[in-house]
């Protein structure tokens, strides 16, 4: 009976995930070094059947958190799913090349035009690189709201949980009312906001103490205001990551490694 209710589970888990493997846009949450939730759209990925996000190795500070506090929620394609991550580093493009490339074509069409430019392998480096987040869900709760807003709190209880919300009628208020079976708690609500060749990102994080089903705001981070530049914008950008890849070189030389052929740390 046992083996029969974990190939159910199994068979329920694989169906679920098509639906965070169409999705071009999640809200990935986790715990801070100071011990408070964060939120961050992300691109989620399923490899070989695992729930996957990825990040450049110019961004790797939500990976860096969740490798002290392995704690996180994933909410994408109508589902939010809570376990543990486990974090893992490739600074080859060989990972990338075999598992994300082809999905991230599709999902994030900017790649078109980085993946185009000639020895990209080379030139970008920091970018087709990859720390890769593995997720492992313990728990999986199906949304009846789109995850453009959602709210994370750390509750009494240091479990980690992230609701669908309704948008704020005004995102600047200094209280947003949520829904009522939001538990109390330090909290993050995020907005996130995608123009549809995604080439403009806006998302906006608000900081504060959930109390009785509302959000007291302490601060925020982020805009939804349009941020779009031109090729000279978008190139001095990548300039700034690759500035920042290089000064992340000591803090990833100590992190796990993927062996690309099967998938396990070296």
């Amino acid at each position: 009976m046992d083996r029969l209710v974990t190939i159910v589970r199994l068979v329920s888990s694989a169906q679920q995930f098509k639906s965070v493997d169409r999705a071009s846009v999640g809200v990935l949450a986790y715990v801070t070094a100071n011990g408070r939730p964060n939120a961050l759209a992300v691109t989620p990925y399923v490899v070989d059947g695992r729930l996957v996000v990825t990040s450049t190795l110019a961004l790797i500070d939500k990976a860096a958190s969740i490798r002290v506090d392995p704690r996180v929620t994933l909410t994408a394609g109508g589902l939010t799913i809570t376990g543990t991550a486990t974090v893992q580093v490739d600074p080859t493009p060989a990972f990338f090349d075999q598992h994300i490339r082809h999905q991230e074509l599709v999902k994030y069409p900017p790649t078109r035009s980085l993946l185009a430019v000639p020895f990209h392998r080379k030139i970008l480096r920091w970018y087709v690189g990859r720390v890769v987040i593995w997720i492992e869900p313990d728990s999986m709760e199906e949304q009846q709201m789109s995850d453009r807003v959602t709210i994370t709190v750390l509750d009494e209880h240091d479990r980690l949980q992230t609701w669908c919300v309704p948008a704020p009628g005004d995102v600047m208020a200094d209280r947003l009312a949520l829904l009522d079976h939001v538990t109390d708690g330090a909290a993050v609500a995020l907005v996130h906001e995608e123009d549809p060749d995604m080439r403009d990102l806006r998302q906006l994080a608000i900081r504060g103490v959930v109390t009785g089903g509302t959000l007291h705001v302490s601060k925020r981070r982020g805009t939804l205001a349009p941020t779009r530049t031109g090729t000279f914008g978008e190139l001095k950008r990548l300039r700034v990551l690759a500035c920042q890849a290089r000064a992340n070189r000591d803090r990833l030389a100590g992190w796990p490694l993927i062996d690309p052929p099967n998938g396990k740390a070296s």
